[in-house]
């Protein structure tokens, strides 16, 4: 069973974690990153929590494509807060190692880091990281971590063949097991804001 994503189902999720900054959730959008600086410039809030079904100009590292299959998550989650620009590198590394201990831990599965941003199963890629900021003065006033996550194997004749050959689902590797995409969403979204709370 291929569970949608769902504004609802996921709001009542990050309720119950006690987790409510604004949550955004798109049936298409250009890019998560993207809108979450957008939003992060139009409201008052200092986080903002953006997701979409799907992406038509989704951004990987070094200015790559993210092609989406329309199967993935794709989450980003922007703050608002001064910091110096060389403290991102730290969380993204620490963010992603605590999102693949976390992919073991639910699934018993040895999923593995690929240095900087991915994880990968076997050699392909299941996710990738790509944090973004806006810098004044060396100081960054706004940054965005965005993750993307190969979720559900449907409709990959949308990838290049490059990326059919070197990209992996999570349906791919758990066959049969029942992966529901809001859970997985929240439990993303509450590591990243243990790990950097908002003071």
């Amino acid at each position: 069973m291929k569970h949608e994503l769902d504004a609802q189902q996921l709001q009542k999720l990050l309720i119950d974690k006690n987790i409510q900054y604004p949550l955004f959730v798109y049936e298409v959008i250009d890019s998560t990153n993207l809108e979450a600086f957008r939003l992060l410039d139009a409201v008052q809030d200092r986080c903002v929590i953006v997701l979409s079904k799907v992406q038509t100009q989704g951004r990987g590292t070094h200015g790559r494509i993210w092609e989406d299959n329309h199967g993935q998550l794709s989450l980003s989650i922007g703050f608002k807060e001064c910091i110096l620009p060389e403290k991102l590198n730290g969380i993204r590394v620490l963010l992603n190692r605590y999102f693949c201990e976390k992919l073991i831990r639910l699934f018993y599965k040895p999923f593995c880091l690929k240095d900087p941003n991915d994880i990968l199963w076997k050699d392909k890629k299941l996710s990738g990281m790509l944090l973004e900021s806006k810098v004044e003065n060396n100081l960054t006033t706004a940054w965005v971590m965005g993750f993307g996550m190969n979720v559900y194997h449907t409709r990959k004749k949308l990838w290049s063949k490059e990326v059919r050959e070197n990209a992996v689902s999570l349906q791919d590797i758990l066959v049969d097991q029942e992966i529901d995409i809001n859970f997985l969403a929240a439990e993303f979204i509450q590591i990243t804001l243990l790990q950097h709370p908002l003071s």
